[in-house]
């Protein structure tokens, strides 16, 4: 395993914690880079969530990649490439749009960004049975985003207070968005300690409060979607997996590449909303080998 060292770094007077391994340079969101030997792997804790600060005010996922922009240059990484998923997947994609000049190549494993049409630009029917089963599939899971997006700071007490609490709400989503083929519950479809560790992650740092505030802040800055005409044209990889209970996130590629230049799309046999956990060797393989292709 390669050795890890952990950092603060100090950009515009607000604090990004990252934890580095290996001999390039990337992030993620969670504990799967030792896959990534030797590559250097650079893992950043995102504001507000673990042991960076989220700032006063509002704070969106794409301020969040002009954060992540400069501690990659404070650590003196002037290219690398970019891995993102859920939240980690707009800031990525934030950071290839806006300063592409650092970023070689982005490799996702879920979108959370959507474009946004222009008038008279519709759907085409393959797109549009996807944007169906979504938003069906979609009515009976968004409960939570609504409550985050909306009223955060009703919700944060309770999950402050109560550690069965916060486990429950985490462990709804984790039994619906992981691959039910793996096993019959999250600890075999994630690792048995995946889900109490990072609950006592967030438990210890306290920063459940300000994790919500990424729902209400994007939903009111409007940074949910692609701003019109708006094309990440940095080389893009989509690792699909997305194999979720009762829904296959599995939108067209014609959908894709209306945001990015896609220069690499694979089909996963396994593995749902946190690939990380559930299929890490997949990941690490196929982060790997876009890398490789990049020059």
């Amino acid at each position: 395993m390669p050795s890890t060292s952990r950092c603060t770094t100090e950009t515009s007077g607000r604090r990004c914690s990252c934890c580095t391994a290996g001999r390039a340079a990337s992030w993620s969101s969670s504990g799967w880079f030792p896959l990534l030997a030797p590559r250097t792997v650079v893992v950043a804790s995102l504001p507000g969530y673990g042991w960076s600060e989220r700032p006063a005010g509002q704070w969106t996922t794409r301020d969040t990649a002009g954060l992540l922009a400069e501690a990659m240059t404070v650590l003196g990484y002037g290219r690398f490439v970019a891995h993102g998923t859920d939240f980690g997947s707009a800031a990525a994609t934030w950071l290839a749009l806006d300063r592409p000049e650092l970023v070689a190549g982005l490799h996702l494993s879920n979108l959370d960004l959507g474009p946004t049409l222009a008038d008279g630009d519709r759907p085409t029917d393959e797109e549009r049975d996807y944007l169906d089963r979504f938003d069906a599939w979609w009515r009976g899971e968004n409960g939570y985003k609504e409550i985050q997006s909306t009223r955060p700071g009703a919700l944060a007490p309770a999950l402050l207070d109560s550690p069965a609490g916060l486990a429950a709400w985490v462990l709804d989503k984790w039994s619906t968005w992981t691959d039910p083929a793996l096993g019959p519950t999250v600890a075999a479809r994630a690792g048995r300690d995946a889900l109490p560790e990072l609950l006592t992650w967030w438990w210890a740092t306290g920063t459940v409060e300000t994790s919500v505030l990424d729902y209400a802040d994007n939903r009111a800055a409007d940074t949910t979607m692609l701003p019109l005409g708006a094309r990440v044209e940095v080389p893009t990889a989509v690792a699909r997996f997305g194999r979720e209970r009762g829904f296959r996130e599995d939108p067209p590629r014609s959908w894709v590449e209306r945001m990015y230049r896609l220069d690499r799309w694979t089909d996963q046999p396994r593995g749902g909303h946190f690939a990380a956990l559930e299929a890490p060797d997949l990941l690490a393989a196929d982060l790997l080998t876009f890398a490789a292709t990049l020059t």
